[in-house]
């Protein structure tokens, strides 16, 4: 009887070791993943929906996964959001920008961004570009290339 007893805690002795050990491993294969979608890092915007960006209006951003959030600037203001990321999925939240007076068509750039930031709702990274796609049509809203320098 004895025996037997100690039979079964050796049993779920091993069990449990076993399963801490799968669970270490499959977390790890997370990890390694190169599909996990990291997008911290520093990007130039190249394109605004099917136009390329004006080089003069230097439109950047930094995302920060850690804290979740967008930072950038234009020639002439600056912007700031928070990024809710699930895989591939992802919302820009709470953006606002500062309101320095500048030329039209800066301006307008900048509210193409904006209206690229607000509507985002997936996006992909391949060959150190970044590419934010709506979410009724599936279309191309926001076109970055990472620096490769980080």
């Amino acid at each position: 009887m004895i025996g037997a007893k100690m039979n079964i805690i050796k049993m779920v002795r091993l069990t449990v070791i076993l399963v801490l050990f799968t669970n270490c491993n499959e977390t790890n294969n997370i990890i390694e993943d190169p599909k996990s979608y990291k997008i911290s890092g520093n990007y130039n915007v190249t394109r605004l929906g099917n136009l390329m960006a004006p080089k003069k209006d230097n439109i950047r951003f930094e995302i920060s996964e850690f804290d979740h959030s967008i930072r950038g600037t234009t020639s002439c203001n600056s912007f700031s959001g928070t990024i809710v990321k699930d895989n591939q999925r992802l919302r820009v939240t709470n953006i606002s920008i500062s309101e320095k007076y500048c030329n039209d068509n800066v301006l307008k750039s900048e509210q193409k961004l904006i209206n690229a930031l607000q509507t985002a709702r997936s996006y992909r990274i391949k060959d150190m570009e970044l590419t934010f796609y709506s979410d009724s049509n599936n279309n191309t809203i926001l076109t970055a290339k990472k620096d490769s320098v980080q």
